[in-house]
């Protein structure tokens, strides 16, 4: 193999560069961000019993997890709710469930 083969293409001028990528990514970032989006949201179904566990690579211990039920059943349980949360997981607790009961929830820190 030539030392030649190793070499990487110059940019055209018209072609971002490594860092010119990362600070358009980077910008696309904090205007979802200023717009309310963040990637820490999701959905959860409780299961049956007392708790329910979600994973999700932005969950650590310092993490706030807040609840929106999606239904009638999910709200009747909200005000049981209370989280554990851990390194890229968390544990929600809750009064028994029938298993089902839809939230969607957000972690912010």
């Amino acid at each position: 193999m030539s030392r030649r083969s190793n070499l990487r293409p110059y940019p055209t001028p018209n072609t971002p560069t490594g860092v010119a990528m990362a600070q358009i990514h980077n910008a696309r970032s904090f205007e979802e961000l200023y717009m309310g989006r963040v990637n820490s949201v999701n959905d959860v179904a409780l299961s049956t019993g007392t708790t329910t566990i979600i994973n999700h690579p932005f969950l650590h211990e310092n993490s706030v997890v807040m609840f929106m039920p999606k239904s009638a059943a999910a709200a009747a349980l909200a005000s049981s709710i209370w989280v554990t949360p851990g390194l890229k997981t968390a544990t929600i607790n809750h009064s028994s469930a029938a298993g089902g009961e839809a939230f969607s929830w957000a972690a912010l820190g």
